[in-house]
């Protein structure tokens, strides 16, 4: 084999390597495409173009962290109402062991409210298992 040959061998096995290697790239792109497409519930099992995939997983991804804010601003509001109402709790009991464990009175200084369930009622209801108020409302 003269050396000319030798290098076009060479060339074509360097040709074919890097054809694989590209091959291969291209067909890891195409598999995290479908990935993406598969993670994105509107794209889910329907055919998209690649423009289409990167819109819609973009949009997604938005969407889910205004989801994520609105729920750590609920959470950080029922955390508040929480401890609020906990202490309108402890009050009503130093109010109960002050006045010597009777109930208290409706013209009581301390108004507060209790979320049980799906109702409003007040604490004292909670506190002492008398409820005016039904389920529902």
């Amino acid at each position: 084999m003269n050396e000319e040959e030798r290098d076009q061998d060479l060339e074509a096995e360097r040709r074919a390597h890097h054809s694989a290697l590209e091959r291969r790239r291209r067909d890891h792109i195409k598999y995290t495409f479908g990935c993406l497409r598969d993670a994105v519930p509107s794209l889910q099992w329907e055919r998209a173009t690649r423009a289409q995939i990167l819109k819609r997983a973009a949009d997604y991804i938005q969407a889910m962290q205004r989801q994520n804010r609105e729920r750590l601003h609920t959470i950080r509001d029922l955390k508040r109402e929480k401890k609020h109402l906990e202490d309108q709790i402890r009050a009503l009991e130093k109010i109960e062991r002050a006045s010597g464990g009777g109930r208290c009175s409706p013209s009581s200084s301390v108004i507060s409210t209790s979320v049980v369930g799906d109702s409003v009622s007040p604490a004292s209801d909670v506190l002492f298992g008398t409820s005016t108020l039904t389920e529902g409302l």
